[in-house]
């Protein structure tokens, strides 16, 4: 279950189980990911950031290059690539996804919460457990959400392109080889 605004890191969480990898608390990879929450829950956590709400929520800044995913993943050396793609980038959703789910990959879904759930007014994320038949299903870290349901490709789709700013999109995450070192 996700601790207050660490969507992201519990995400991550899952992604780090599927594929048998250690798991870190969430907190420790919110820290890294610069997670901010309010200043009045700060005593629910260990070690946090208080500070002023971005216009994406509250929770981690990923989208800034030295809190990216992806750099905490070659920090910590894991052998994992994420790309995000915006919906626009998409020609034939149900293909994408197929061709991701099938391939292996982690799909993280970061969607406008107004527009595929009814409520929020912030961009969250969830993983794509699988697609089936004109739609998918999300597995959603949230204490508020089910931890299962399905959602019709269509509305992920306008989902995908809602009213927030920053990081709405597919993050497809991936298994890479390192050679060499990371320096």
């Amino acid at each position: 279950m996700e601790l207050p605004y660490c969507c992201v890191p519990a995400v991550l969480q899952m992604v780090f189980e599927r594929r048998q990898m250690a798991v870190p608390e969430q907190e420790e990879i919110g820290y890294e990911l610069s997670l901010i929450v309010p200043e009045e829950i700060a005593h629910r956590f260990r070690c946090v950031r208080t500070g002023p709400r971005s216009p994406s929520g509250w929770g981690t800044r990923v989208g800034l290059k030295k809190f990216s995913i992806q750099r905490y993943f070659d920090r910590h050396r894991l052998p994992l690539r994420i790309v995000r793609y915006l919906a626009t980038e998409i020609v034939d959703l149900e293909i994408f996804l197929a061709d991701h789910l099938e391939g292996g990959d982690d799909i993280v879904v970061c969607f406008d919460q107004w527009h595929l759930l009814g409520r929020g007014n912030t961009e969250h994320v969830a993983l794509m457990q699988a697609l089936h038949r004109g739609s998918v299903i999300l597995v959603d870290p949230a204490e508020d959400s089910p931890d299962l349901y399905r959602v019709e490709l269509a509305s992920l789709a306008e989902a995908l392109c809602g009213r927030t700013t920053g990081q709405l999109g597919l993050w497809v995450t991936s298994s890479v080889c390192y050679s060499g070192d990371f320096g």
